[in-house]
């Protein structure tokens, strides 16, 4: 999830104001309430098999971006593909700012969420996303997600009003507090539908495929290459804007009722990534999934 701070040197121009810095404040718990769609309804959809909306696909314009098919497994940062967030704060509702020394990349991405005081927050993480836009298309991750209550893992694409777009973002996340449930949730100009989906394995023990396959009429994501959920946009418009590709690790103390209380015994901890990728289409192979080993 994402939200800049006023600092960010990656926006140019005015930003909106929320109620902790500039942008919409980008927890989805927060967005959940701000669309009007409460937490406890989105967990009572849990469930381990695969899920649609009722009513057939709706076709909607294609979405294209300026971003290329690339596939990277981080053995070095990549700047023509990737930023690191460094020395801003998405606001109060996070424990931690981000500061570039969190991002590692050796061999895979690793970012880091530890106690280092002296920054704009006590505690330091890392995030990264991609300097262009990407349109309609399939996003694929190996990602070992971060434990412990109060902590989330977030594989995402997102573009909103910091960027002079409506507010339209893709989730995958992981809550530390229960690293078997994975949370994916879509937003259409600022509203969003989620749905928490069991997983058959502990998500912090080790690399599993995590990919959402977004298209005109779709989105269907993929966890380990099995089908698991897919929303056609007969409840709510699918995103409709070209967005960026996001991965971030942070904490939070004031967000109880969704994240859990944040547990300072857990830090310092990690979210790593093997490999991101994007393509135009699923195809038979991934490109990312047989790297899960690394």
């Amino acid at each position: 999830m994402y939200k800049p701070g006023s600092d960010d040197p990656r926006i140019s121009g005015p930003q909106p104001n929320d109620r902790s810095s500039n942008g919409p404040p980008r927890n989805t718990k927060v967005m959940l309430a701000l669309a009007g769609v409460g937490f406890a309804a989105a967990s009572a959809m849990a469930f381990s098999s695969t899920s649609q909306d009722s009513i057939p696909a709706r076709q909607s314009p294609a979405v294209t971006g300026p971003g290329k098919p690339f596939v990277d497994d981080f053995s070095r940062l990549d700047k023509s593909v990737w930023s690191v967030s460094d020395g801003w704060s998405n606001g109060s509702y996070m424990v931690n700012d981000w500061r570039g020394s969190q991002s590692v990349f050796d061999d895979g991405l690793t970012l880091k969420l530890e106690d280092r005081p002296g920054g704009i927050s006590r505690y330091a993480s890392g995030e990264v996303q991609s300097r262009a836009t990407y349109g309609h298309g399939y996003y694929e991750a190996t990602m070992q997600a971060a434990s412990g209550s109060g902590i989330v893992s977030g594989f995402f694409t997102y573009t909103g009003p910091p960027f002079g777009k409506p507010w339209n973002e893709i989730d995958v996340e992981i809550l530390g507090r229960n690293t078997k449930e994975a949370l994916l949730t879509y937003f259409y100009n600022g509203k969003s539908i989620s749905q928490v989906v069991k997983l058959n394995f502990d998500a912090a023990t080790g690399l599993h495929h995590y990919a959402f396959d977004w298209q005109p009429g779709y989105i269907r994501w993929y966890i380990d290459g099995r089908l698991v959920h897919e929303a056609t946009g007969s409840k709510m418009p699918l995103p409709s804007e070209a967005q960026k590709i996001m991965v971030h690790l942070w904490g939070t103390d004031s967000i109880k009722d969704w994240a859990g209380p944040f547990d300072r015994g857990a830090v310092p901890t990690r979210l790593r990534f093997g490999c991101i990728a994007y393509s135009q289409g699923r195809s038979a192979t991934d490109q990312c999934r047989n790297r899960t080993d690394r």
